[in-house]
């Protein structure tokens, strides 16, 4: 298993979890979140606000359907 894919299982599971720290250790500090359609987060703390507004309760079923890595990103779809 590659680095990229421990550390999106990481974020997976920390999401699963509902854990902020444990998805917050898996991001950089230059995090960039488009959220297709609605509006775009940039840095930690607006991805740690996003992830803790009101909407967003429970923790979420999510599994790795797919996981795609290049050089030094990664992308998750999720079913």
């Amino acid at each position: 298993m590659s680095t990229q894919e421990e550390q999106a299982r990481h974020y997976m599971d920390g999401f699963r979890r509902s854990d902020h720290q444990a998805i917050l250790a898996c991001l950089t500090d230059d995090v960039v979140w488009r959220i297709h359609g609605a509006r775009t987060t940039r840095g930690k703390a607006e991805f740690d606000a996003e992830i803790g507004a009101p909407g967003f309760e429970g923790s979420p079923d999510l599994s790795i359907e797919r996981l795609i890595s290049e050089v030094d990103s990664y992308m998750v779809a999720v079913p």
